[in-house]
């Protein structure tokens, strides 16, 4: 799921033992702090500092004097949640909303433990009752998009846009979603009129750029051009490094397609697609060297995708033309074991093609 706010953190351990905490006083406060806040803003500070495992101790600790501190039940829950102890967490959440049964951001978090333990239809359930007791509540909507689009389903996730542009007119992920959801039901055009609005917006972020760069790549390469430049321009690091280089690559200008990829982090595009264009940066360089190693990289991505076995045969055939044959042989017996017999038949086809001397037809 294209989950648009939960992401992985580098988790910091504390050696801090349980029987310390659980001999330790409260920290030293003015006067007018209880307790319950002491141990609140301790658990903060520690959450500042990524150290979950202990935040955890000190909201527990605050919870000993006021069990339904609602904050700290929020605090809690969020930090067992970075920890992955997502039933946990959903209890911390599920009893915040039962005392404040107005709160939309505990029925979000219901939803995101949820959505983590796989209960799909419990999340669906409080993300709805989220936007239920708050209307304008704007990430209620996004995560409740999320989880239509991971589902596939194109329908309630196009009436749930419509609805929430009635009440926020003017958000702007809600306009991002609705051009998304124009793209995959087929109307390209009247997402790309969207997102050429939206680009013209202050506040238009770098992956509106992107997407416009690669919704016009197929028949306006001047635009999608342009837009690439703007992404990159705020973003060097960015996806817009890899439609550039690709763009290079396509006109035979390798020296500009390898500075662009020197740019690319990482996390910016996926794993295949990175290393694609780096194997056709070393056959337009007739980079044996580094294509061997790039290649071994890239077959490792995905062993057992004969469609990806014969993509990266044609990217290679100009110049490893005996290699290309040997991933389309290994693509057919891919094939095979699937009992895929169209594929079997494609594949003998670029068999027959990479037999052919390199000029014919």
């Amino acid at each position: 799921m294209k989950h648009y706010l939960l992401s992985g953190i580098m988790l910091v351990a504390f050696t801090t033992s349980s029987l310390l905490w659980a001999q330790s006083p409260a920290p030293d406060c003015p006067p007018q702090i209880t307790q319950a806040d002491a141990f609140k803003d301790k658990g903060r500070a520690l959450m500042e500092k990524q150290a979950y495992k202990d935040a955890i101790q000190a909201f527990t600790e605050a919870l000993k004097f006021e069990p339904d501190y609602k904050d700290v039940l929020m605090d809690r829950g969020r930090a067992l949640m970075e920890l992955g102890r997502f039933q946990e967490a959903k209890a911390d959440f599920t009893k915040l909303a039962e005392m404040d049964t107005g709160n939309a951001l505990a029925q979000i978090k219901i939803g995101d433990a949820c959505f983590e333990l796989k209960e799909t239809d419990s999340a669906l359930a409080a993300y709805q009752q989220a936007l239920a007791v708050a209307p304008d509540n704007a990430l209620g909507y996004e995560r409740l998009y999320g989880l239509y689009d991971n589902n596939q389903q194109w329908e309630p996730a196009a009436k749930l846009i419509a609805d929430g542009l009635k009440i926020l007119p003017e958000n702007l992920n809600l306009r991002l979603f609705h051009a998304d959801i124009l793209m995959k039901t087929g109307k390209r055009e009247e997402a790309v009129v969207v997102l050429k609005k939206l680009a013209e917006r202050p506040d238009a972020p770098t992956k509106l750029f992107l997407n416009l760069a690669t919704a016009l790549r197929a028949d306006d390469a001047s635009a999608a051009h342009e837009y690439a430049l703007k992404a990159y321009e705020r973003d060097n690091g960015s996806l817009a490094a890899l439609l550039l280089a690709d763009e290079n690559l396509d006109n035979g200008n390798t020296d500009k397609a390898a500075g662009y990829l020197k740019t690319l982090r990482p996390d910016a595009a996926s794993s295949k697609d990175i290393v694609f264009a780096r194997l056709r940066l070393d056959v337009g360089r007739s980079d044996r060297g580094a294509l061997s190693g790039h290649l071994e990289q890239a077959k490792q991505l995905d062993p057992r995708n004969p469609e990806w076995m014969l993509k990266l045969a044609y990217v290679i055939e100009p110049l490893e033309r005996d290699t290309a044959r040997k991933l389309a042989s290994r693509a057919q017996a891919l094939y095979e074991e699937t009992g895929d017999a169209n594929g079997v038949e494609k594949a003998k086809g670029s068999l027959r093609k990479f037999e052919r001397p390199a000029d014919a037809p």
